[in-house]
């Protein structure tokens, strides 16, 4: 019998970010990440000339250092969309556990909105996510949920592999890593 990949029960991932604040991380969407790309996509690189065998080609000049500039400014913006859309749309926890610390905040800054997603949003920028390595755990996390893990390709393979392996041979005679095969050129054509 083949093993069928079983649906995970949980939703995301529960995260305890530096602050103490426990997060939970679902999977970004594909759509939006490609959405992000197409709206923000790559600098186009200027042309150089090569010599190359009997001529000239023009290729892409990835050493330019006005293309290279362009480039890192272009990801620079699309990676701060992917985090905050991971923030904006990933990251759930429980904000009446951290009500008492608002009203804390609130002695300090202007008041936090009434709007719950709002709310959560200014608490997680102004408080959760302390540290870089916050905002990097809960965007490697949201990421690495859309793709298949090492784990899941193996197990793929070996349920692959039992299902399609044969027991018995056809009667023929498979061929090994001793046998020779010549092939003898009769009339060479010119």
């Amino acid at each position: 019998m083949t093993k069928s990949r079983e649906p995970k029960n949980k939703v995301g991932e529960d995260i305890t970010l530096s602050s103490g604040v426990v997060v939970n991380v679902t999977a970004l969407a594909p759509g939006l990440i490609q959405q992000i790309q197409k709206d923000n996509p790559d600098a186009i690189p200027p042309k150089k000339t090569i010599t190359v065998l009997g001529g000239t080609e023009d290729i892409d000049n990835l050493e330019d250092p006005e293309y290279k500039e362009k480039q890192k400014a272009i990801e620079t913006v699309r990676n701060g969309k992917l985090g905050e859309a991971v923030i904006e749309f990933c990251l759930t926890l429980d904000m009446s556990k951290y009500d008492g610390l608002i009203k804390r905040l609130e002695k300090v800054v202007s008041p936090y909105p009434i709007d719950p997603d709002e709310r959560q949003t200014r608490f997680l920028y102004e408080y959760a996510l302390k540290k870089a390595d916050d905002y990097s755990l809960v965007i490697t996390s949201a990421l690495e949920q859309i793709s298949i893990s090492d784990k899941e390709v193996q197990e793929r393979i070996a349920t692959f592999q039992s299902s399609v392996q044969g027991n018995q041979t056809n009667g023929t005679t498979p061929s090994g890593p001793d046998e020779v095969e010549r092939l003898a050129v009769v009339n060479p054509q010119t």
